[in-house]
């Protein structure tokens, strides 16, 4: 099934470069893959689109130098993690979303009282990500949220695999650290 899908887009690939098909049909495929991955990290919807418009926009300037034989996925997310990358090096953008992450993630006895303490870590820990460096919370949004393997996240953030195991470390030593000295313990 991977493989014939991974054909399918060679070929798009291939018929935009003739000019066969409009490059509108690649934009429609992965507009909301990138978008979710990238207001992932940022949490910002504006950014989000600016980022994604950007990545595009390198993809059509560089579809020339995608080898049709290689997963169209991972390359396209590697432009769009690099180009969040840089957007994250030139302005600090704040994370909003990690309720997926936190939920169940708190030691607490779900009572009545619970939903407020839940509120407050999920918080807590949007100001402590968007204080991380931003290849740890690349790292550990692709991963925690999006469900990537370390070795695609390796692929998309251009790193070795023990690379990203250390972003991710860091990352969550950092926020553990923080979540502990503040009384929150995360299982």
């Amino acid at each position: 099934m991977k493989r014939k899908k991974q054909d399918d887009i060679a070929r798009l690939v291939v018929s935009i470069r003739e000019g066969r098909t409009s490059f509108e049909e690649l934009i429609r495929l992965y507009q909301n893959l990138l978008w979710r991955t990238v207001y992932q990290i940022v949490g910002n919807r504006h950014d989000a689109e600016d980022i994604v418009q950007e990545t595009f926009v390198k993809v059509y300037t560089h579809l020339d130098s995608y080898d049709p034989s290689r997963p169209f996925e991972p390359w396209i997310r590697k432009i769009a993690v690099h180009e969040t990358f840089n957007m994250l090096k030139k302005k600090k953008v704040r994370r909003r979303t990690l309720e997926r992450y936190t939920q169940g993630k708190a030691r607490d006895n779900r009572s009545a009282e619970a939903a407020p303490k839940q509120n407050r870590l999920v918080r807590r820990i949007h100001q402590l990500l968007s204080r991380l460096k931003p290849l740890h919370r690349i790292a550990f949004t692709l991963y925690y949220m999006e469900h990537l393997s370390v070795g695609e996240i390796s692929e998309s953030i251009g790193s070795k695999p023990g690379t990203v195991k250390s972003y991710l470390f860091r990352a969550r030593r950092a926020i553990g650290k923080e979540l502990r000295m503040e009384g929150v313990e995360l299982q």
